[in-house]
């Protein structure tokens, strides 16, 4: 039996430790329709890749500093989505 897709936010979500924040940054960049979370991040992620990130910027994404005094770590999130 086929799961039944379901309408999926995702959000940019940057994680921060050390000198940055927690909640360094949590951006929508777009919405999807899959069977679970994980396919929907992929999907947008597949939507939004380009040249510089030809894998959508999905590993390759970390923010830090010279002195080692923290970094923060880019994922996209997917929630379902309230409206359909």
């Amino acid at each position: 039996m086929k799961k039944l897709k379901q309408k999926y936010d995702v959000y940019y979500v940057g994680i921060g430790s050390g000198v940055y924040a927690p909640n360094y940054c949590r951006q929508y960049v777009g919405s999807t329709f899959a069977v679970s979370p994980a396919q929907a991040c992929n999907n947008v992620r597949y939507s939004l890749r380009d040249r510089k990130y030809p894998n959508g910027g999905y590993a390759t994404d970390v923010l830090g500093d010279i002195y080692d005094e923290g970094e923060v770590k880019f994922h996209y999130e997917a929630q379902l989505s309230e409206e359909f």
